[in-house]
């Protein structure tokens, strides 16, 4: 799990990335799941395997550090699992390709 405690104490920055893959419970590795499967299919369609991989990164990578970020400004400390943050990006590049063809998702899928 990623935590500001943990990453402070021991320098395990790995966490930031490894977090991308954690989910809580099987509940949310079976939302996570089916919404990559339908969403994520669009969005790799009409961006191709490299893009979509580096959208996945980064918005993991984001996620996580929105995730520090409030730890570090609420003084709140808790652990977190970090993938929905990159499924709400692969969510994020879906709603850019709708816009981006002039709001018709049939453009997409």
């Amino acid at each position: 799990s990623l935590s500001v405690r943990n990453i402070e104490n021991d320098s395990s920055f790995y966490r930031l990335i490894s977090s991308m893959f954690l989910h809580a419970d099987l509940n949310h590795l079976t939302s996570n799941m089916i919404i990559l499967f339908y969403v994520g299919e669009a969005v790799e369609k009409k961006t191709g395997h490299i893009r979509f991989s580096l959208l996945y990164f980064i918005a993991g990578l984001v996620g996580g550090f929105f995730s520090i970020g409030t730890e570090l400004y609420t003084h709140d400390y808790f652990s977190t699992v970090g993938a929905s943050g990159a499924i709400f990006g692969i969510i994020g590049g879906l709603l850019f390709l709708v816009i981006a063809g002039g709001g018709r998702i049939d453009e997409v899928t």
